[in-house]
């Protein structure tokens, strides 16, 4: 089984109860569809733990806003603090976002959709730029859902791909056959979610502070 999970923003205590939920076996795969750091308290703790449970991230703007900032000194204060006194894991995962892919891709699901796992929203670039090249990996990180994507078009969408994606925060996951986002605003004091492939399943976590 591989599990996905959303936007952590460094709400380390959150991530741990929906991980006992989930309870995922050593043979199964977890992936971060990018900004596990930032905003909250505990971006150190949440790195540790990705890290020495061999987990997967792809990278988010927030990371990207991580690497740049280390290069010129301008991180926030949660972040720096949440590193006080950890300064060789501080640039163990520097070098651990640092290769992080923009994408990943998976195997495919019951209707012959390739997973593809992004932090932005996949589907307005597929068709549009090539995979791997300078401009996709560019905007994955920051493309968010077109506003005149209603819910009836985004139950008509269909697509090559099943693409789990995280970055635009909404009041619960977003749902259709080709696609889910699963940025439900933990920071922001609704939920953790996490997406089983090619299950399909949701589990969700109250945000926990």
């Amino acid at each position: 089984m591989l599990y996905a999970i959303g936007d952590v923003h460094g709400c380390y205590k959150s991530l741990v109860a929906l991980l006992k939920k989930i309870n995922p076996k050593v043979s199964d795969e977890v992936y971060f569809v990018g900004d596990a750091v930032n905003k909250g308290v505990d971006s150190a703790k949440v790195m540790k733990l990705i890290r020495e449970q061999g987990y997967q991230l792809v990278l988010g703007n927030h990371e990207k806003m991580v690497l740049e900032g280390f290069k010129d000194g301008k991180l926030t204060k949660e972040f720096v603090h949440s590193y006080r006194g950890k300064e060789v894991q501080l640039l163990d995962d520097i070098a651990f976002m640092r290769a992080a892919p923009t994408y990943v891709l998976g195997k495919k699901d019951e209707q012959g959709r390739k997973l593809i796992i992004t932090h932005g929203y996949g589907h307005s670039l597929f068709g549009k730029y090539r995979l791997g090249s300078k401009e996709f990996n560019e905007k994955i990180i920051k493309e968010r859902i077109p506003p005149d994507l209603t819910p009836q078009k985004v139950a008509k969408l269909d697509s090559f791909y099943f693409n789990i994606f995280g970055h635009i925060p909404l009041s619960k996951p977003l749902i259709s056959p080709c696609m889910v986002g699963i940025d439900t605003g933990c920071y922001a004091g609704n939920y953790l979610c996490a997406f089983s492939f090619p299950e399909k399943k949701i589990f969700l976590q109250r945000s926990l502070g």
